[in-house]
């Protein structure tokens, strides 16, 4: 495969899995809103298996767009580093610029999953936006003191 046909197949995927997070978000956004999955389906699809839909679409964009990065690495180093004034740097030792941009990113990208596992926390009263719970009964914002 030439290296012209990589990039045009990457990029048709991309643009592929972008039409499918669009398509995907906008039958969650306004035809199956939150609280619609109990009764409505579109193309025998609940709301649930939509979301799905767009989370694996999501992930595959993700590994696309890593993949579409590496294929331009070189140029995408450059760039950075020209916008930032330090041309010369990336071009003298591009691996060490790399590692300028990469390292950062891990770092900045593990101490979001830190957080956000150890920031998790129960709710005592599960919030539901339809202003009822589907077996709790009506969410009471300030308790009666029952």
């Amino acid at each position: 495969m030439s290296r012209r046909s990589l990039f045009l197949s990457v990029d048709a995927a991309a643009a592929l899995l972008m039409l499918m997070m669009l398509a995907s978000g906008y039958v969650l956004w306004f035809v199956l809103p939150p609280g619609s999955n109990r009764s409505h389906v579109v193309w025998t699809v609940s709301r649930h298996d939509w979301g799905e839909i767009h989370g694996y679409a999501g992930v595959a964009l993700a590994f696309v767009a890593m993949v579409h990065i590496s294929l331009h690495w070189r140029w995408f180093i450059e760039t950075i580093y020209r916008a930032a004034g330090a041309e010369r740097f990336a071009q003298r030792s591009p691996r060490r610029a790399a590692m300028g941009l990469v390292l950062p990113a891990i770092v900045l990208l593990l101490l979001f999953v830190i957080g956000a596992h150890f920031g998790k926390a129960a709710l005592d009263h599960p919030r539901h936006r339809g202003g009822r719970m589907a077996t709790h009964g009506p969410i009471e914002l300030w308790p009666s003191g029952r």
